[in-house]
């Protein structure tokens, strides 16, 4: 099941826990300043936040291990701990975007990269041969 609420101006999201056979969630561009969701997630593989005002992030306890998409750019995200307890044990994730929030930089980029192995980190494609990308990773990490 999917449920697009992007562009709503929401500022609060209970009123979707019920759906706990949500796959993909698309949050983008409101008003959000915290989510914290009671709900077990089992399902959700995408989740978008991207463009709420977000300052802090929960650890996702309660989120699908198969997440596998997590879209937090353009929010106001300060704190790298912050962003390492939202991901922590989500080893499916595949794809973060964190662009545009004050504590991005890309030493943290290329570390988060790394730590999770991840195929696309903030727009960029990762884990393909060849890639300069990878190699920079490869090489900071040594």
């Amino acid at each position: 099941m999917r449920l697009d609420l992007s562009n709503n101006e929401l500022k609060k999201v209970e009123f979707i826990e019920p759906l706990t056979n949500l796959e993909q969630l698309q949050l983008a561009n409101n008003k959000i300043e915290l989510f914290m969701p009671e709900s077990v997630y089992q399902h959700l593989d995408q989740l978008d936040l991207s463009g709420n005002e977000l300052s802090e992030l929960p650890y996702f306890p309660n989120m699908s291990p198969e997440l596998m998409l997590l879209n937090l750019a353009n929010n106001y995200i300060t704190n790298e701990v912050t962003l390492l307890h939202a991901i922590a044990g989500h080893e499916s994730l595949v794809e973060l975007d964190f662009r545009n929030n004050p504590m991005y930089s890309e030493s943290f980029e290329l570390a988060v990269c790394k730590l999770h192995n991840l195929d696309s980190i903030n727009g960029r494609v990762v884990n393909q041969p060849g890639n300069k990308y990878k190699e920079k990773i490869e090489d900071i990490v040594r």
